[in-house]
């Protein structure tokens, strides 16, 4: 639905959004907040900071779904810094971090999430302290909880520094030895192998990992701006 009003001119587009969220509380845990993370990128594409800062305030008290609520919150975050809103980020980010149980696996791949929340909004030195955590942490598990988390570790290297990712992805390369499967995926290769070698690219080869974060800020508000413009032009017949 929320790409649907994508396709719609500014003004209508922005009133069937707060429409939209009016309705977010009839959606289960996990799906209200992947709902209000695209509505939050929407409601930044359509320049509406006051309705990004109702998904915030809305995504904050989501019962229970600590996982998709990080997830959210690491895919809205930039959204929510180009707003101005990164007190909001943070202070939801640290609620979130309080809750989470140290001793289950999912944590790490949550509190490197939520680093990435931070992160985005200006607290880098939030994200090294949970990347190392997560990395000491890929050896003691099994391959799928593995393959999951490294594909998280493998994302935030890209907002570090050439010279850490690089370093991280030749302390991680040993471990392809030991990755496997059931062999019930297809009998001509193993497709964890491929994830695995797979996230190790990733982590070199991200966008932004050569950009100093004013850097990766300044390229994510001018593909904003280049969005904005393209898509006025094209639900008003702008020629």
């Amino acid at each position: 639905m929320l790409a649907l009003l994508g396709t719609l001119e500014h003004a209508e587009a922005a009133a069937r959004l707060e429409d939209a969220l009016g309705l977010a509380e009839r959606l289960e845990g996990a799906d209200r907040a992947a709902f209000l993370a695209a509505a939050a990128r929407l409601a930044e594409h359509l320049e509406r900071p006051a309705t990004l800062a109702r998904t915030l305030t809305a995504l904050s008290v989501v019962p229970g779904a600590t996982s998709a609520r990080a997830a959210a919150l690491a895919d809205l975050a930039p959204a929510a810094q180009r707003a101005g809103l990164q007190a909001q980020v943070e202070a939801l980010a640290q609620a979130l971090a309080a809750g989470l149980d140290a001793a289950d696996d999912a944590a790490f791949v949550d509190r490197l999430r939520l680093a990435e929340a931070r992160a985005a909004v200006g607290d880098e030195a939030a994200l090294g302290p949970a990347l190392d955590a997560a990395v000491a942490r890929l050896p003691t598990l099994e391959v799928p909880p593995r393959l999951r988390l490294l594909r998280v570790v493998a994302l935030a290297l890209g907002r570090t520094d050439p010279t850490r990712a690089a370093a991280t992805v030749r302390r991680l390369a040993p471990g392809v030895a030991e990755v496997t499967d059931h062999f019930s995926t297809n009998s001509h290769f193993v497709l964890s192998l491929l994830q695995f070698v797979e996230s190790l690219v990733l982590a070199l080869c991200r966008d932004g990992l050569a950009l100093d974060p004013w850097a990766r800020r300044f390229v994510a508000e001018d593909e904003h701006l280049l969005r904005h413009r393209l898509h006025h032009d094209l639900t008003t017949g702008a020629p």
